[in-house]
């Protein structure tokens, strides 16, 4: 069976998050209640739900989903998605035009921080900006960095040649401003036609213990994440 293309183009729009969730943990205590939070708060099947309320979001459907926990911690999941609903089991080893994964990469130290990589990556009518929004509502980042490339070539019904999608930089532009409040921004390339590369570093006071919310959070070590979620926004040494 073969998957009829809807207002198909050759041009391919990623959108790709580095999310960076961090903690204090200088004790070995500490260090395996982040564990513990992190296999719970970002396990396969939690990430998985995850990722179909992005797939709503970008109205794609979905043609399959893989995912996996890994011993001691981290997590990927991977989803095949259709901007038309495909009910057809041969689809299943094939990957579409459209596809969303995740994969966690915990780093345990005095300092730990949990890298959740998002890569959504998409053709055709549907649109990874959508998700802009959602994404950080959803995991609440201490450090996020994002990119949106557009790749390929495309042609118009007149025949012209086609590098970039409409209004992508007022999408992004539109977002931007509604984060200022909540983190401060930098965008480390300038707009181009094929895409842009965004820095974003969580203010200071929207700091939180993520292990104990009701607890209040130490001014000194929340000083010392602090400096280290800037070291990263910074790719600083």
């Amino acid at each position: 069976m073969a998957i009829k293309l809807i207002d198909f183009d050759n041009l391919a729009k990623t959108l790709t998050f580095c999310i960076y969730i961090m903690g204090y943990t200088d004790t070995e205590k500490s260090r395996m209640e982040f564990i513990e939070y992190i296999n719970h708060t970002y396990s396969a099947r939690n990430i998985h739900r995850l990722l179909e309320e992005i797939t709503k979001r970008i109205n794609a459907n979905i043609l399959n989903i893989t995912e996996y926990d890994y011993d001691p911690y981290g997590a990927s999941v991977n989803i095949l998605t259709s901007d038309l609903s495909v009910s057809n089991g041969e689809t299943l080893a094939h990957l579409d035009k459209s596809h969303i994964s995740v994969h966690t990469y915990p780093e345990i130290d005095k300092i730990s921080n949990v890298r959740i990589d998002l890569e959504i990556s998409t053709c055709g009518n549907i649109s990874p900006l959508n998700a802009l929004s959602l994404v950080a509502d959803m995991f609440n980042p201490d450090v996020l960095i994002y990119d949106f490339v557009i790749r390929g070539v495309t042609k118009n019904r007149k025949g012209k040649r086609i590098y970039t999608c409409n209004d992508y930089k007022k999408s992004i532009k539109d977002y931007n401003r509604t984060q200022t409040d909540r983190y401060h921004i930098i965008k480390k390339h300038k707009y181009r036609d094929h895409g842009v590369e965004v820095n974003m570093l969580k203010r200071r006071n929207k700091y939180s213990d993520y292990i104990d919310s009701e607890q209040i959070m130490n001014h000194e070590k929340n000083d010392k994440v602090y400096k280290e979620a800037k070291r990263i926004f910074l790719r600083r040494r």
